[in-house]
């Protein structure tokens, strides 16, 4: 019996359900926007261990990313681990907005550790990266 393979409609589904861009879920997997495309347009089939990784990112289960057709079932349950992921792409943004401000000079210190200060509170980030950062923002002044 041939088994029907749902993971190019399935990544598609998932990442538009997630409201991600092509280019989110390429980071989360670290590869390119233009790779998920593939996937999701030509049907390419990822490498075996990105597979588990869009399982990990998504919360589902290896097998019904790949044999059940995800779009015509409400997903009602969102995995810690996805939510997770997702929050490191918002947290990665927000630092290069950071670094992005910080290079063009149009800061000021005091409100940049405490969005620091935010992300450390979040667990974005470690106390040891919240310190050099902190460090670096009080060497510019």
């Amino acid at each position: 019996m041939t088994q029907i393979n749902y993971l190019q409609h399935n990544i598609k589904f998932l990442r538009e359900y997630n409201k991600m861009s092509q280019k989110d879920l390429g980071v989360l997997l670290g590869v390119t926007e233009d790779n998920i495309g593939t996937y999701e347009k030509r049907g390419t089939k990822p490498k075996d261990h990105l597979i588990h990784e869009l399982a990990g990112i998504f919360g589902i289960e290896y097998a019904h990313l790949l044999t059940t057709p995800l779009k015509g079932i409400i997903i009602v349950i969102l995995s810690t681990s996805k939510s997770h992921r997702i929050n490191q792409i918002e947290e990665q943004k927000r630092q290069t907005e950071l670094l992005q401000t910080m290079a063009n000079g149009q800061f000021s210190v005091a409100a940049e550790i405490e969005k620091l200060k935010q992300l450390l509170d979040r667990g974005a980030i470690t106390q040891e990266e919240f310190d050099s950062q902190k460090g670096k923002l009080l060497q510019k002044v």
